[in-house]
C-alpha cells in the first residue's frame, strides 16, 4: 500500500520513536528532512 510506505514504512524504527517522543510524526515524503531507509523501503 503507498499510503504504508510514504506515512510509516520509510523510516527505522530509531527515527519513528524519537518523532513520537517529541509528539511529532517523522517527517513524509514532502517535507525536506524526509530520507526514506533504502533497504528494504525501496527494495524491488
Amino acid at each position: 500500500m503507498p499510503t504504508v510506505f510514504w506515512f510509516w514504512g520509510g523510516v527505522t524504527q530509531d527515527v519513528f520513536n524519537e518523532a513520537l517522543s517529541r509528539g511529532e510524526l517523522p517527517p513524509t515524503n514532502h517535507a525536506p528532512e524526509f530520507a526514506p531507509v533504502l533497504e528494504p523501503s525501496l527494495k524491488p
